[in-house]
């Protein structure tokens, strides 16, 4: 961070002549009280600032404070307003940017060895013919030994056009070659698949916000139609996990489904220029399709605008989990040194006025979600259709499924990469299939094989019960009782010690579903492994229900 304040020790006038400078640059936005109260705890700060970097007995760091300070004050606000300091900022538009010069595909390690774990569509490495499970050996003649993740990551990357040589172990036919895989400038696609569920309903994967996002919708729409031999009756729009992105995309999309000069948000806040109305552009492109918006606890900002204002307007059901509850507007502003404040100005209101923001900032579940607000802080607002819905935090689905709680076990297996290990060893045994993505499954003797993978492979996890009852142990052993409960003590750890073996057997539906879709991707690479998810989703299962059942849906979307 560039913040150049070493100037100041032994020079105390300069120090309070920063605090006069910072009050009076406070004019342009604040008066009155208000300007008095911010010139006084700025003037109070540089007071601190000066005294400390003079006095205190140990060399002090003007820079670190400095920042550390208005972190904490940022803090105080809500989790988005942040400072983007000068050497975050290229970091910054690199993840915000959606071009880059690459091959195509995803790797992961595994002790010493990296492998390749997907391989994007129509994308230079699926050409020049690498697959799911490839062991990278070399990059440009260079072995990867001890290289970190960012390290290969550098070697793939590169200008457009430019040649980049991969030596390769395939898991498929156990022979090493080497691929020349021209790089190119590839755009991020934010419909990373669309296709049709059967032949009336569409699915549309929809991954971020982001420009152009309205118009691949828009083609997914227009493909999905030519596709349907009997006429695209309803689509899904899957928005599970999608952070959110630029608000006119929000409202673009939803102008898809609801007629020009609809009213789809507004954005309040202190600044006349934070206060603004946005509605649909341009005509509707289909407004009798019925639509299903899939939401889980990470879906967030413009995906909420979208799933709150289907529902507000009563033009598509919502079925999931409820949303994140961001509902801030941020805007960037360059300030001093080169650095930049990413600050909210303002908040989103859906249509029928309600405000998704998650009333409080600081407490979330540890998967994110808003957690269950009590219902004297909601407030009711009425659909379009006289339908009751509620603020407080996210957008309820019409449909509410129960959360996704994967096992402990599980969890640990694809943390430490055995399942991608046994899929490997899979494809390696297996190098063709004749099954379709959205059927293939292992049998129960693939099945026993992967207990066998695991036996001499060491993984370790201790479960709740486990690490409270070392908790226990441990006040016990401190407070000196646990020599009278010896025996017992001994008794009941080994009751509650969970046993590997066990706890995959127990967990063998969860298992399998987790190693059809890896090994899925493997024969059929990004796009298989999407399709071999719907038969065990049960929020996409359920949306399909209502969807092929026009009495509830119409039920769903009258008054209750």
């Amino acid at each position: 961070m560039n913040w150049n304040l070493s100037f100041l020790k032994n020079k105390k006038t300069i120090v309070g002549g920063l605090a006069v400078v910072a009050a009076f640059s406070l004019l342009s936005f604040t008066s009155g009280s208000q300007l008095f109260n911010a010139a006084k705890n700025m003037e109070l700060f540089a007071a601190v600032l000066k005294e400390v970097n003079t006095y205190y007995v140990d060399p002090v760091s003007p820079n670190k404070m400095t920042k550390k300070a208005i972190d904490a004050m940022c803090k105080t606000l809500d989790p988005y307003t942040v400072l983007l300091a000068e050497n975050d900022i290229e970091d910054y538009r690199l993840r915000t940017s959606s071009q880059h010069a690459d091959i195509g595909i995803l790797f992961l390690k595994m002790g010493d060895s990296v492998f390749v774990s997907m391989v994007k569509q129509n994308q230079p490495a699926v050409k020049a013919g690498l697959q799911c499970g490839d062991r990278i050996v070399e990059i440009s003649g260079e072995s990867l030994s001890g290289k970190s993740n960012e390290e290969i990551n550098k070697m793939l990357v590169g200008s457009p056009g430019t040649v980049v040589n991969i030596k390769v172990f395939s898991a498929s036919t156990n022979e090493t070659t080497t691929k020349n895989i021209v790089r190119e400038e590839a755009t991020e696609k934010w419909v990373p698949y669309y296709g049709l569920l059967d032949d009336e309903t569409g699915y549309i994967q929809f991954t971020s916000f982001m420009e152009h996002g309205s118009k691949e919708i828009n083609d997914a729409i227009d493909s999905l139609k030519r596709q349907s031999h009997n006429g695209l009756k309803s689509v899904v729009l899957d928005l599970r996990s999608n952070g959110g992105g630029l608000l006119m995309e929000a409202v673009n999309i939803v102008n898809l489904f609801v007629p020009k000069g609809t009213k789809i948000v507004d954005t309040r806040g202190r600044l006349t220029e934070a206060q603004r109305s946005y509605a649909t552009l341009n005509e509707m492109k289909d407004g009798k399709i019925k639509v299903a918006i899939l939401t889980n606890h990470n879906s967030a900002s413009a995906s909420e605008i979208v799933s709150g204002c289907m529902q507000d307007l009563d033009r598509g059901i919502v079925v999931g989990t409820k949303s994140y509850g961001k509902g801030l507007v941020q805007v960037t502003k360059p300030i001093s040194y080169g650095n930049q404040i990413k600050v909210t100005i303002s908040k989103y209101y859906t249509p029928a006025g309600r405000c998704i923001q998650v009333l409080d900032y600081s407490h979330r579940n540890g998967d994110g979600s808003v957690g269950k607000i009590p219902d004297s802080l909601k407030h009711p607002f009425k659909t379009k259709a006289g339908r009751t819905v509620y603020d407080g935090g996210g957008i309820e689905p019409d449909v509410l499924m129960p959360d996704e709680n994967i096992s402990l076990v599980t969890k640990t297996l694809k943390e430490k990469n055995l399942l991608f290990g046994f899929a490997v060893k899979y494809f390696s045994l297996h190098p063709t299939t004749n099954s379709t993505a959205k059927d293939f499954s292992m049998n129960e003797n693939d099945f026993n094989d992967f207990v066998k993978y695991l036996s001499n492979k060491p993984f370790s996890y201790n479960t709740n019960t486990e690490k409270k009852l070392e908790q226990v142990k441990k006040s016990l052993t401190k407070e000196n009782y646990i020599a009278q409960f010896d025996a017992e003590w001994r008794a009941l750890e080994q009751k509650v010690k969970h046993d590997n073996e066990k706890d995959v057997l127990k967990n063998k539906t969860e298992l399998m579903k987790e190693l059809n879709r890896i090994i899925a991707g493997f024969y059929f690479h990004e796009k298989g492994e999407k399709e071999n998810t719907f038969k065990t989703d049960d929020d996409l299962q359920e949306a399909l229900k209502v969807l092929h059942d026009d009495v509830r849906y119409k039920q769903l979307l009258s008054m209750k």
